[in-house]
C-alpha cells in the first residue's frame, strides 16, 4: 500500500543520505551482509512514483560524482579524477546510472517533458567519463539526445503533454535488477540493532 511504499522509501533516502554525509560507500546488516550506496540509489529510483522522485535521485548521484571529481583536482600530482568516484561507486553501477538516465531522459522527451528530460540526459552525459567501454561507445547518441532536448527548450516545448499515469507507468521501476538487493526489512533491522553510523555500523571499504 501507499503508506508501506513511503516507509520504505524515507528509510531508504535516510540510509542514503546518512551514508554520503559520513561519506561511506556501504552499510553492514549484520551476518556478513553488506548493502552500498549505489544499490540504494537503484532502490529508490525503481519504486519511485513520479518524476520529480526520480530526477531527485539522479541528482544526488551526480552531487557526489562532481563532488569527488572536484575534490583532488589539481591537489594530488597525478591523481587520477576519473576513478574517484570508486570511492562510492563501481563501474557497473554508474554504467546503471548513466543508461537509466538516458533511457528515462529520451522517453521523457517523447512524453514532453522537456525539462526533466534536459536535466536526465545532462546527468547520463555527465556520467559517461566514469562509464566501461561499453557505455562509453554510445557517446554520440547520449550527446545527441541532449543536444535534441537542449533544441527543443528553446522552442519553448517544456511542459507535460501526457497524462500523469502515463508519467508514473514509465517511472514504475520497470527495469529488471541485475543487481541483489538487501530486503527494506533488513536494513531496518541492522539500524535497529545497531548504533547506525556510530562506527561498526558501516563498512568502508
Amino acid at each position: 500500500n501507499n503508506q508501506m511504499l513511503d516507509t520504505t522509501r524515507n528509510l531508504l533516502l535516510f540510509c542514503a543520505r546518512e551514508l554520503m554525509r559520513h561519506e561511506q560507500k556501504t552499510l553492514d546488516l549484520g551476518e556478513g551482509k553488506y548493502i552500498s550506496l549505489g544499490e540504494i540509489q537503484r532502490k529508490l529510483i525503481q519504486i519511485a512514483t513520479n518524476v520529480v522522485e526520480v530526477v531527485g535521485v539522479f541528482d544526488e548521484v551526480d552531487d557526489v560524482v562532481t563532488a569527488l571529481r572536484s575534490k583532488h583536482k589539481g591537489k594530488i600530482p597525478g591523481h587520477d579524477n576519473e576513478k574517484d568516484h570508486k570511492s562510492y561507486y563501481e563501474e557497473d553501477e554508474i554504467d546503471w546510472f548513466a543508461i537509466e538516465a538516458f533511457n528515462r531522459g529520451v522517453n521523457l522527451v517523447f512524453l514532453g517533458d522537456i525539462l526533466n528530460a534536459e536535466r536526465l540526459l545532462s546527468i547520463a552525459l555527465n556520467f559517461l567519463p566514469f562509464c566501461g567501454k561499453e557505455v562509453q561507445c554510445h557517446g554520440a547518441e547520449f550527446r545527441l539526445a541532449y543536444r535534441g532536448a537542449v533544441e527543443k527548450k528553446g522552442m519553448g516545448i517544456g511542459s507535460m503533454s501526457s497524462s500523469s499515469s502515463n508519467t508514473m507507468r514509465l517511472f514504475g521501476g520497470v527495469t529488471p535488477s541485475a543487481w541483489g538487493f538487501a530486503s527494506v526489512s533488513s536494513i531496518g533491522n541492522a539500524m535497529c540493532s545497531k548504533a547506525l553510523f556510530g562506527g561498526s555500523s558501516i563498512d568502508g571499504h
